[in-house]
């Protein structure tokens, strides 16, 4: 009998005893708030590289409604220096050394360059691409999504 009434008592303290809790309530919530902290600022690192891209892909439009058909067509052949052009804002078929890319840290997927019927009727250049975008900071927490834009351009050719 008093071995019973002593484990009913330390059962009772052992329910009643509060120490600890704040520890294990903490060991509940810290993961879910180091994610959405993360989270956060990888969702606002990715709006600034998607702004970066689409910048820089508006810019290479630009730029490219401006040069002579003959170079628009050549480049639709073969499509060797639209890339660069994204990237790295220079109108090369080499890319530069030691130049870090716009599209750091994402990895272009796609880059299309697409003129419509070779201005037969609209007179557009358009640039399509895709990108994937890698949430590096989610990388530490053994987390590995990954963010595909696509971004488009059309801009009227002007000629040069």
């Amino acid at each position: 009998m008093h071995d019973v009434t002593k484990r009913r008592n330390l059962l009772s303290r052992f329910l009643h005893d509060e120490r600890g809790a704040q520890l294990a309530e903490l060991a509940l919530v810290l993961p879910v708030g180091i994610v959405l902290i993360f989270g956060s600022f990888e969702i606002g690192r990715a709006i600034v590289y998607h702004h970066n891209v689409d910048t820089s892909l508006r810019a290479a439009a630009r730029y490219m409604a401006r040069l002579p058909e003959s170079v628009i067509v050549a480049e639709l052949a073969n499509q060797s220096r639209t890339p660069n052009l994204i990237r790295y804002g220079i109108w090369s078929t080499a890319a530069p050394a030691n130049t870090p890319s716009v599209t750091d840290p994402g990895t272009i997927l796609t880059t299309e360059f697409v003129c419509p019927a070779c201005f037969t009727t609209d007179r557009v250049i358009r640039l399509d691409m895709q990108v994937r975008y890698n949430f590096e900071l989610l990388n530490i927490l053994a987390i590995n999504p990954t963010l595909t834009f696509e971004v488009s351009h059309e801009q009227p050719y002007i000629g040069g």
